[in-house]
Order: structure tokens, then C-alpha cells, then sequence
């Protein structure tokens, strides 16, 4: 989607770094994508309200007459000055941090995403810039009215010597959701560094629902900007209610899978870091005892167990690019407990480069 003619650009302008953000949401939802950040340095607070489009005059077509779309555009550039030409947002300063970067919170009204709606976001993080994209809470895809799939765009642009990490909780698809999320990155080769954490649990436990929805579909892109795009890193997960097993039957006990990207030269360290912890962490949950009672040629009892103990979670590590410039880490796990853990600790080093410990 070109989001500079989908939705009217100018409603709130922010100056507050080198990183820009344009964003718009439309479906049936009557309620705006709102966008949350601040920089530890200064903690800059706030909320965006922009205004609220027809479709008809923002030369969107509608589908069925219910159709809105509400539009954006965030744009930092100096800390020294802070300005907004059209709405009435506060801004506070409510503290200070030695590290540089801007963290932003992508919220939806109830919390959630509707049947049939379409968001999209588009960022670019200057040169030396750092910017974190998080959410407040897990992404929860409500129930699919009829076939309706509800879709996520999400482009950024990653300039010379900076650093985008997003960081959400995981998606969470209720009974009979359909979802579709692309997010494409586009880097400097050997420059521009990416953090990238893309997970989904099975659904709504307490109520009972474990991979009950329909469609769910990731896809990730990871190109190469100063060489015409050229595909480094291109990754697709699909995970849909089949007429000869379903998702449940086909992923056993685990209720969470997740996958984790590091990309570039600011995350070097951790890279070495977390090949090695996997390594270290799978070694041993491989090792781990038979359970029940081993057969022996004396001993057998027809009905002992001679298989392994399932690993409650398990993660596999691999370099992809040029000399190995990124790596790509995918987990799966009965709880999602134990997949915040496994961030947490694995992406310890993140908190001199973000201000703040991921997951924790």
C-alpha cells in the first residue's frame, strides 16, 4: 500500500530524532491505531489522536459502507524543539537516561485487532539512530466474520550505524481468527542492525482454546537496500485448519513457537552469545533421562515408556547472509512463561543498547 496516497499525511509532526513514522488503520474498527513512545534520554510521553477520514474523500474505495481509515505521520528530528500543528497532546518530560533511543508502543483501542481490518506502518531510523518497536501487551486477533482476514503491514528502513529492535508480545488468534502480517526491513549491507522477535501462542487458554483459529501467516523480509533490494533473509510460516489434521494435531503439545532474528554489527556480541546458550541449553535437553522404566533383556514390562522425556522447550540456532552476518533463532514451547524467559535472558545485552532489559 502507498501510504502517502491511502491516507492524509500531516495531521500530528513530532521533532524529536532522525526516525520517521507514517501509519494508517481501516476496516470495520471505528477507533484509530494510536502510537505511545519515548526516549530514555528524555522520556518524551504521549499520545497521537489524528483525525478521522471518509473513505470516500481520502480516495480509498469502501467495502460494504463501513470501511474508515484513520492516518498519520510521526516524524522526529530535533530533541530541542517539539511541536504539533493540529492536535492538543501532551507532551511530558518525566525523566532522563544515558542511553540515546526512541521507544514506541503500537496500541489498539480494546486491545485488539477486528475481522477485516487493515493496519499499516511504515518507519525509516536515520543514521545513527535507535528506535524500539514494542507493544503493551499481547496482539489479540478477534473471531473472523465469515472469510474475512484480517491484515498487518509493517516496512521500515534502517539507515548507516542504526539500530531497529522490535520486541512485541506475542499474537494471540482467538477460535476462528484469520491473520496475515508481512514486515519488510530494508538495511545497509554491513552497516544497519535489526532485532527482530516474531512469535504467536495457540489462543485464549482459560477459555479453553488451544490453535483453534483459522489462518495464521508471517511472513518476514529482510533486504538489502543499497543493492536494489536484494532478498537476504526471507522467512514464511503458515499455519492453517487442514480437512486431514489440524494445527492442534500437528503441534503436539507446544502452545507457543517463536522466532528470533539479530542482525547486524551492533549485535555482533550477542549473536556469539546466543548461538552459544542455545547450544549450551539444547545439549543438555537433548541428555535428558528416559522416562519410566527402561526395557532390559531381563526386565522388559510390556507397557514401560523407552522414549525420550518431551524438552518443554526447544530452539535451534542458524547464521544465514554473507559470512554469516545475521542469525535466526526459532523456538517451541508448552508456555509462553517459559518463551519471555528464554528472551529475557538470551537478549540480556540489549539493555546498554535500549536503555532497558527486554521481557523482563
Amino acid at each position: 500500500m502507498n501510504l502517502e496516497k491511502a491516507v492524509s499525511l500531516g495531521d500530528l509532526r513530532i521533532q524529536l530524532s532522525k526516525t520517521a513514522i507514517r501509519f494508517s488503520r481501516d476496516g470495520n474498527s471505528e477507533v484509530p491505531l494510536s502510537i505511545f513512545f519515548f526516549s530514555p534520554r528524555y522520556l518524551w510521553c504521549f499520545f497521537i489522536r489524528s483525525r478521522k477520514l471518509d473513505c470516500n474523500t481520502a480516495g480509498v474505495q469502501k467495502n460494504g459502507g463501513h470501511d474508515w481509515k484513520w492516518g498519520g505521520e510521526i516524524a522526529f528530528w530535533d530533541r530541542r524543539r517539539v511541536w504539533n500543528n493540529c492536535s492538543n497532546d501532551t507532551i511530558t518530560l518525566v525523566g532522563s537516561s544515558g542511553t540515546d533511543a526512541v521507544w514506541i508502543y503500537a496500541l489498539t483501542y480494546g486491545g485488539g485487532i477486528v475481522s477485516g481490518d487493515r493496519i499499516s506502518c511504515e518507519f525509516f531510523v536515520g543514521n545513527g539512530c535507535t528506535a524500539v518497536l514494542t507493544t503493551q501487551a499481547s496482539t489479540k486477533v478477534y473471531k473472523s466474520l465469515g472469510s474475512r482476514c484480517s491484515e498487518q503491514l509493517l516496512e521500515a528502513r534502517i539507515g548507516s550505524d542504526a539500530l531497529l529492535v522490535v520486541i512485541p508480545d506475542p499474537v494471540t488468534c482467538f477460535s476462528t481468527a484469520r491473520y496475515a502480517q508481512k514486515q519488510v526491513f530494508r538495511v545497509v549491507a554491513d552497516s544497519s542492525s535489526l532485532l527482530l522477535v516474531d512469535w504467536i501462542t495457540s489462543g485464549r487458554h482459560e477459555s479453553g482454546e488451544r490453535w483453534e483459529f483459522q489462518l495464521y501467516k508471517s511472513t518476514n523480509q529482510i533486504l538489502l537496500a543499497d543493492d536494489d533490494d536484494r532478498p537476504l533473509f526471507v522467512d514464511s510460516v503458515l499455519l492453517e485448519q487442514g480437512s486431514i489434521s489440524s494445527i492442534s494435531d500437528r503441534m503436539l503439545d507446544y502452545q507457543v513457537i517463536a522466532m528470533v532474528v539479530i542482525l547486524g554489527p551492533k549485535l555482533k556480541n550477542i549473536q556469539n552469545q546466543v548461538q552459544e546458550n542455545v547450544k549450551r541449553l539444547m545439549s543438555d535437553q537433548l541428555h535428558m533421562p528416559y522416562s519410566g522404566v527402561r526395557a532390559s533383556s531381563n526386565h522388559a514390562k510390556p507397557n514401560s515408556s523407552s522414549s525420550f522425556n518431551k524438552p518443554p522447550l526447544v530452539a535451534s540456532c542458524s547464521p544465514f547472509g554473507p559470512k554469516g552476518m545475521g542469525v535466526v533463532v526459532r523456538i517451541a514451547a508448552t508456555t509462553t512463561e517459559s518463551v519471555y524467559k528464554f528472551l529475557n535472558h538470551q537478549l540480556s545485552g540489549m539493555e546498554s543498547l535500549i536503555g532497558v532489559l527486554p521481557y523482563r
